[in-house]
């Protein structure tokens, strides 16, 4: 199944059921959006970026995240040809076991205090 477009924000999430709830697009703050998947699905997350300036998208901490869903992985993707332009970063999950858990990206220069954007996504795992 191809990645859904969730609105005109530079996320996209493949293979599952999710509804946002969008606020402060202008300023770059986070952006709150629910995931649902069944036990055993597979899902995408993808977030843009400009990783030749340095910019990052970070999963952060999350004490429960490997009892619902475990990361299988992520990798950049390029949209361009042309040096500097925009990629797409691609995290990989698989949905465990029935529960839910909040995961929290931050898109920021390792290097640096602080960060550029933010992104919550509530996921829900229920029984198929």
């Amino acid at each position: 199944m191809p990645p859904v477009v969730l609105s005109s924000l530079p996320e996209r999430v493949s293979g599952l059921t999710q509804t946002s709830d969008v606020t402060g697009l202008k300023t770059a703050s986070a952006v709150s959006t629910t995931i649902s998947a069944t036990i055993n699905q597979e899902f995408e997350i993808v977030l843009e970026g400009v990783p030749t300036a340095g910019y990052v998208w970070e999963l952060g901490p999350v004490t429960d995240k490997e009892a619902v869903v475990q990361e299988l992985g992520h990798e950049w993707k390029r949209l361009t040809s042309l040096v500097g332009g925009p990629s797409q970063e691609h995290f990989r999950f698989l949905a465990l076991r029935e529960g839910e858990v909040n995961l929290h990206f931050r898109y920021r220069r390792p290097w640096e205090k602080g960060i550029k954007a933010e992104r919550f996504f509530h996921i829900r795992v229920t029984k198929a």
